[in-house]
């Protein structure tokens, strides 16, 4: 493994500190669990208190004018500070981004892009859309949208979506430049429902062995999931799974308590129960109707694998049915309601600890918010990653899984098998390099570059391929025209990982996400440590097998 310069601290602190915030994002467009509002909680809700009181006094004699609601948002925010880290309050602004990304589907003309040199460049069209549909190409540059110029005005990401979205069979006019066009390519495109898809890639990683990504729970995870597991068992006869649920920041409880009720065939196991001070105990147990009598499964985690990410493998592992493959989860355990508000706007309040069936809460402390929201970073500092003796957990109690192995709670779920973090990916100079590779494939792959090259034509050889000597030269020579230069020493050390991500990047634009994910897992060090335990370890089966 390689070692950490001490003088590149700030750049895991700074990591830690995106992937909190991401994770932080990313819970706040999770799944909610409704429930209806008890006689009590809508007496308390609607009593007149002391903060309108003294917005009353404020609206009638302050001596400036005010934005009321302003006010009332800021009140708000400081009185969920002080609960809990995912109480929080949602403007009427954010909800339709909020419902959009839990939904499974927005309404748009279905592209990936990436701002180039402050150009909109198509990434690729999504399968089926509007986009797709019309023949907007991997390459093409977005300069127009309604006759106005969005190429070089200094427009952000959120607000070039915002003009590309819009209601269903609205129409969008978009220019386009195109390889090989002296002009804008004009065309008109009826927007239509998008799918946001929660299973990223789904095949047969090894005989009988299927890997399914999943990155998040939203409403349509379950279906999504049996879907391809239906396909692999059907056309490929596995019996084991690899379920990678890293960076899962977690969605909608149902949808992984549906998912998980497929790994066992036996009635009324308990997968975990929830309660609170105002929420009496809810147990949620399998139904004993399991479609795929799948033999062996492992699930991949990390510091990433949040709330229902956590559920799923906390109840695998308490129950001894599957092994859990990693590093440390991020650990959060406590359940929100939503409460849709008169404006539009929402509260999601947290009701409920959620409990692994041995009785564990894996929600971590969060007296000090501080310390919360600089966990991942600490974590790093500690060692944790690296080294598995290094985790600390709050709670020494001890829980036992159903076959009587010691486990604990208290700050996520460890993992049963431990995969140290490279700390390669601290790496200032690998970040910079790895941020230069979709602008090359831009430019050098698509639409028309790839013939420069002998690329295999079909996803298998592909895989088994590597990339030839000029293809890399270019893209050194690219990234140093972009002021990213490295050393011969640097360069032979970067090199291989380089080439695995850059090879990826490729596989993604020529044969999807399958391949992409397919040429990431080959040399992956958490994926074939899975891989290795579902061939060696002992993994119980007798929940199951059918009868």
């Amino acid at each position: 493994m390689n070692e950490q310069s001490p003088n590149k601290v700030w750049l895991p602190l700074a990591l830690f500190s995106l992937l909190a915030l991401g994770l932080y994002l990313g819970m706040r467009i999770e799944g909610r669990q409704l429930r209806q509002h008890s006689p009590a909680s809508r007496k308390l809700i609607s009593r007149p208190g002391k903060l309108d009181e003294i917005l009353g006094y404020i609206d009638a004699r302050y001596m400036d004018k005010v934005n009321r609601q302003e006010l009332e948002e800021a009140a708000i925010q400081a009185m969920l500070e002080k609960l809990d880290p995912h109480s929080i309050y949602i403007t009427a602004e954010d909800m339709q981004d909020v419902e959009e990304q839990m939904s499974g589907e927005f309404e748009g003309i279905g592209i990936e892009f990436q701002l180039l040199d402050d150009t909109v460049v198509v990434i690729t069209p999504l399968s089926g859309s509007p986009a797709e549909e019309v023949g907007i190409l991997s390459g093409d540059k977005i300069i127009t949208i309604d006759d106005n110029l969005i190429a070089g005005q200094g427009l952000s990401s959120s607000e070039i979506v915002r003009q590309l979205k819009g209601s269903k069979d609205s129409k969008v006019k978009i220019g386009l430049l195109r390889y090989g066009l002296d002009s804008l390519l004009q065309l008109t495109l009826t927007r239509a429902q998008i799918p946001i898809h929660s299973v990223d890639a789904a095949y047969v990683i090894e005989p009988q062995t299927a890997y399914i990504k999943l990155n998040r729970f939203s409403a349509n995870a379950y279906t999504e999931f049996m879907e391809a597991l239906d396909s692999l068992v059907e056309q490929h006869q596995v019996k084991n799974l690899l379920l990678d649920l890293r960076d899962n920041p977690g969605g909608y409880l149902p949808e992984a308590t549906k998912l998980l009720n497929q790994f066992f065939t036996e009635k009324d196991i308990l997968l975990l129960y929830t309660e609170g001070a105002q929420s009496i105990r809810k147990e949620y147990k399998t139904h004993g109707r399991a479609l795929f009598p799948l033999e062996k499964i492992a699930v991949l985690i990390n510091e990433g694998s949040a709330s229902a990410s956590e559920i799923v493998a906390g109840a695998l592992q308490d129950q001894d049915r599957g092994i859990i493959v990693g590093r440390r989860s991020f650990g959060k355990g406590l359940v929100q309601e939503q409460y849709q508000l008169a404006d539009g706007s929402a509260l999601r309040l947290t009701v409920a600890h959620y409990y692994t069936p041995s009785g564990r809460c894996i929600q971590k402390p969060y007296t000090s918010q501080a310390d919360y929201d600089q966990d991942l970073a600490h974590r790093y500092e500690n060692g944790e990653l690296f080294h598995a003796d290094s985790i600390k957990l709050q709670d020494t109690v001890q829980y036992y899984t159903r076959e009587g192995r010691e486990v604990h709670g208290g700050g996520g779920i460890v993992p049963d098998i431990f995969v140290p973090l490279d700390s390669i990916s601290f790496d200032e100079d690998l970040s910079k390099m790895r941020s230069q590779i979709t602008p090359f494939i831009i430019r050098h792959l698509l639409p028309n570059g790839a013939h420069h090259y002998s690329l295999p034509q079909r996803p298998e050889e592909f895989v088994r391929t590597q990339l030839e000597p000029d293809l890399w030269n270019d893209f050194l020579a690219f990234a140093k025209q972009q002021g990213v230069n490295l050393s011969s020493t640097k360069e032979q050390k970067l090199r291989p990982y380089l080439l695995r991500w850059l090879k990826a990047g490729i596989a993604r634009q020529l044969f999807g996400n399958k391949v992409y994910f397919q040429v990431l897992n080959a040399d992956d060090p958490d994926v074939q440590a899975a891989l290795q335990a579902i061939k060696t370890e002992h993994l119980n089966t007798s929940t199951s097998n059918p009868d």
